[in-house]
């Protein structure tokens, strides 16, 4: 057992008896630790979390799928005015806010959170390049990345907020962020599903995800917005072709409304399946709804493992969907019409990537019939003498 106690809060888990969560308390900061704290992992986290608390520099650059910063509880503190936690507030309460999806706004809270956290009593003014970088490296070390890109996005945004206060004189200053370091580079797009792993998934997992899996595939949508979906948001309705199945789903992450025709197979097991859950579609072992899309994507991956197969996630099933929906023809627009992308990038990549296989596959089938016109016209040129010599040589 670890010795690692002193700043540890640990709290009865309501819906599991006799288990409990893990935070390690500072200065009225909880900040979630693993469930073991026997574990290598609980270790190398709290020593991490000591070493911020002492101002040291962290042990260890953190991987790839260290946890995200949790929801900070809201200061009892005057903030100088001008500062980032004197702005904060005034950027919540601004039109720009109001604009963005609650996807966004639910996000940026905990993002502003931690900003706040970590140099609330900073004047935006005193912020310069320098600066900027020197917090963001700070971030990425302890949290990735792309929540480092995100806290700078956020002070441009309090940069843009104090134009419109009297009170902060910003001097003729250009924006502390730009030409400041990006973070996070994406390093390559998500996976598609094979077909052959989709096949053996769909073979060997149990119900409950199986139907995620088909759900996932099926509306192309993002983990967050399935396991959101809910038995009224599936309705039955005339068209032309008969009566089809629609759902209707307002994007979490972009605020996008989407009214999808579900395919046949998935409309198919809908109208036969058992309501679990009186609300939600999707439910765990436990009959109980998904508790985030984190769990669902976590036990698809659990179960990958189990079969030995690597390289796959949850969110390569909206990939293997806007593959497809390319594959016949369906172009940009096809892609976002049914995965609801905002951007025409990522739904012009899936595109684009079935179009240069589709067109290889063309021009190397018309450079083959050349070089056999090239080969036969070579050969009507060719001597009789020539000619029966190669049927010598074949013979």
């Amino acid at each position: 057992m670890t010795t690692r106690s002193k700043y540890v809060h640990r709290k009865a888990d309501p819906k599991n008896p006799g288990r409990f969560w893990n935070y390690f308390r500072a200065k009225g900061v909880y900040t979630r630790l693993p469930d073991d704290p026997a574990s290598a992992e609980f270790a190398r986290e709290y020593d991490d979390c000591l070493a911020t608390l002492k101002g040291q520099p962290l042990p260890s650059l953190r991987s790839k799928h260290d946890r995200r910063p949790r929801d900070l509880p809201e200061p009892r503190k005057q903030y100088p005015v001008g500062s980032i936690g004197w702005l904060t507030p005034h950027y919540t309460a601004s039109a720009t806010w109001e604009h963005y999806s609650e996807g966004t706004r639910m996000n940026y809270r905990r993002a502003l959170g931690l900003l706040r956290a970590q140099i609330g009593d900073v004047l935006i003014t005193d912020l310069d390049a320098s600066r900027v970088d020197h917090y963001t490296h700070k971030i990425e070390r302890r949290y990735g990345g792309a929540v480092a890109d995100q806290q700078k996005a956020l002070i441009s945004n309090l940069w843009e907020e104090a134009k419109d206060h009297a009170e902060i004189n910003r001097k003729g200053k250009i924006n502390p962020t730009l030409d400041t370091k990006v973070r996070y580079r994406v390093k390559k797009k998500t996976k598609a599903w094979s077909v052959e792993a989709h096949e053996v998934f769909l073979s060997t997992a149990r119900s409950t995800l199986t139907l995620a899996a088909d759900l996932l595939y099926f509306t192309g949508q993002r983990g967050g917005d399935a396991t959101k979906v809910r038995w009224s948001d599936i309705s039955e309705a005339d068209t032309e072709n008969g009566k089809r199945w629609f759902l209707r789903v307002v994007q979490q992450k972009t605020g996008k409304a989407l009214w999808h025709q579900l395919p046949e197979p998935l409309a198919e097991r809908l109208r036969h399946e058992p309501h679990i859950s009186e609300e939600f579609v999707l439910t765990n072992a436990w009959k109980r709804p998904w508790a985030s899309a984190s769990v669902l994507s976590h036990a698809i991956t659990r179960h990958f493992r189990k079969l030995g197969i690597s390289g796959f996630t949850m969110h390569g099933l909206r990939a293997a969907a806007a593959r497809d929906i390319a594959s016949i023809g369906g172009g940009t627009d096809g892609v976002k019409s049914v995965t609801g992308h905002v951007s025409d990038k990522l739904a012009r990549q899936y595109a684009e990537d079935y179009d240069q296989r589709r067109v290889n596959s063309l021009t190397v089938e018309a450079w083959n019939a050349d070089l056999r016109r090239k080969a036969a016209a070579k050969d009507q040129a060719a001597s009789p003498l020539e000619r029966r010599r190669k049927l010598r040589v074949v013979g």
